[in-house]
């Protein structure tokens, strides 16, 4: 399933696509997101999945 990187005016999101739920762009989503700090200080804010798809993705990779 695809992933969508949308930047706001502080942050660039990495949301999943067609999940289960909607995400909100911001620190508080229900997803608990993961917060990094790319290249130059720019924040990068990871969603989880609601609909397990990481862990599908986790196990895809294991069998390669």
């Amino acid at each position: 399933m695809p992933w969508e990187v949308i930047p706001t005016l502080w942050a660039v999101h990495v949301v999943p696509q067609d999940d289960t739920k909607p995400h909100t762009l911001d620190l508080h989503c229900e997803c608990n997101p993961r917060k990094e700090v790319a290249a130059k200080g720019h924040l990068v804010v990871i969603h989880d999945a609601f609909d397990g798809r990481v862990v599908l993705e986790q196990v895809e990779e294991l069998l390669k």
